[in-house]
């Protein structure tokens, strides 16, 4: 009996047993009619705690590789020309002509031309070379302050390293904006003398030298609209104030720009310059968005608090269809401004206005200039993000990108169907995480709430039916034209019988 009471104490001694955790680990374990002191080994961090733990360091890791952490510590600044983590290198990399500290390290070669050029320039324009060099040098403490580095150039081993990019670089850009003046004033003011064959010949090696680098204009036009790729505004107006030319500096940049597509706001006047232009990148996206518009979300509470309700998206192109909703080129304003509104005699048909969108080879650099320059300077407004996050929601196919073809809305050229519906799925990876104004979201909303609705829907319903195409269209009012006409004609003679 002792034994197996003993037997039932061992067995309850597992059965009842407990630390007591304020004792430091020990404790005493009870069994029947048994009390004995026992130790525990130190209780390490539970399950959950590890848990914790490893979510922590994970929160941790996001937060460092996350993208708002490459942004420049100054946000209060305005001009920072920094390089654009959210671009390819096949979009950041000048292809012709390097300008500023952040692409000089196959610049040797290129450094050849631009002292040709600086040469150039100065005999022409009767410059003091050395009084440009003293400009260039009081201008590149301030100029420094606009750049954002991660590791510091080698350019900058020296005081007068900057100051001489900016001379080489400025009076390039000087040339290049002013290229049909100062070709013109190049052979206006040279004399043939033929006692003077050697400098006859100089001049004729300069001005085939200077043609050639004129020829690869489209190239270095789009080389100068790389973000990382500039330098600031301000120094290229000190240098050309020695030209004495008759038009301020920004008319003669608007001009070499004139021809790149998206096309320039034909709303946009001189008067509504800013007071400074940042850079290059900054007159040609001022020159392409429309004024007082797509200005990026404030932080406000009360504007957050109304994006979040707003729609994200659009139908696409044929859907909207569905909804007798039309399609129409927009032929004033900015090229890159979407409105909505409700016919004029039809109020259940909805009119959708775009303007016309010419997209070339190069269109791919130029948008992910912009884009990145909007995603870098929210305060110039965020115009060229929305445009193509709106025409990425409604091109998702090759059958909306003929449509809008045939609407007149996107031009016919080299880019095919399938590579456009591509275009805009590629500039929508950039903008994915970006907020975007509100002046898109309000057009989502209007889009939506006219697609919604039962009467425009039933319109579009009988349109897809009974007038799939124009050209059934225009054969059924055909029709009714030639009914109304024999009808009348049908009238016309029964009278005259009874009248004769």
């Amino acid at each position: 009996m002792l034994e197996a009471k003993e037997g039932m104490a061992r067995q309850g001694e597992h059965r009842i047993s407990f630390t007591d955790n304020a004792a430091g680990g020990s404790g005493e374990r009870v069994g029947t009619g048994i009390v004995e002191k026992v130790t525990c080994p130190p209780i390490g961090p539970s399950v959950d705690e590890r848990w914790i733990e490893e979510l922590e360091q994970k929160f941790e890791r996001a937060f460092v590789d996350s993208p708002r952490q490459s942004r420049p510590p100054d946000d209060k600044k305005q001009l920072i020309i920094c390089k654009s983590s959210a671009l390819d290198e096949e979009f950041s990399r000048p292809k012709v002509v390097t300008i500023g500290p952040f692409h000089r390290r196959d610049s040797k070669r290129i450094d050849k031309e631009k002292l040709f050029v600086m040469q150039f320039m100065s005999r022409l324009y009767n410059l003091d070379l050395a009084g440009c060099a003293q400009k260039m040098k009081n201008q590149a403490a301030e100029a420094l302050k606009c750049y954002f580095f991660t590791d510091k150039p080698p350019c900058f081993d020296s005081t007068t390293g900057f100051a001489e990019i900016l001379l080489l670089d400025s009076f390039f850009i000087l040339l290049m904006l002013t290229c049909k003046e100062t070709f013109r004033r190049a052979v206006l003011t040279h004399e043939p003398d033929s006692s003077r064959e050697q400098e006859n010949t100089q001049f004729r090696d300069d001005l085939l030298r200077f043609l050639d680098i004129i020829m690869q204009k489209d190239e270095i036009m789009l080389d100068l609209l790389i973000l990382d790729n500039q330098i600031p505004f301000f120094a290229v107006e000190e240098l050309y104030k020695g030209l004495k030319l008759e038009k301020p500096l920004h008319e003669y940049a608007l001009e070499f720009f004139a021809t790149i597509h998206p096309m320039p706001n034909r709303g946009r006047k001189g008067q509504d310059t800013p007071l400074q232009f940042l850079h290059l990148l900054d007159l040609l996206h001022w020159s392409r968005v429309p004024k007082d518009k797509y200005h990026a979300v404030h932080t406000s509470h009360n504007q957050l608090e109304y994006s979040i309700d707003l729609p994200r998206h659009t139908p696409t192109a044929m859907e909207l269809r569905e909804s007798a909703t039309m399609f129409a080129e927009k032929t004033s304003g900015s090229s890159l401004d979407v409105t909505f509104r409700s016919g004029r005699l039809i109020p259940v048909v909805g009119v959708l206005n775009i303007p016309c969108l010419h997209i070339h080879d190069y269109s791919s650099r130029v948008f992910h200039s912009l884009i990145a320059f909007e995603m870098q300077c929210p305060s110039r407004g965020c115009c060229t993000m929305a445009f193509s996050a709106f025409m990425r929601s409604l091109l998702q196919s090759e059958e909306d990108v003929k449509l809008l073809r045939r609407r007149g809305v996107l031009a016919n050229t080299s880019v095919t169907d399938g590579e456009l519906v591509d275009f805009f799925k590629r500039l929508s990876k950039l903008t994915e995480n970006q907020q975007m104004p509100i002046d898109l979201y309000n057009v989502y909303r209007r889009v939506l709430s006219h697609h919604n609705r039962r009467m425009s829907r039933f319109c579009g319903s009988i349109v897809l039916r009974y007038f799939p195409n124009p050209l059934v269209t225009l054969s059924v009012f055909a029709a009714i034209m030639l009914f109304v006409l024999n009808f009348l004609q049908t009238i016309y003679t029964v009278l005259s019988y009874y009248h004769s």
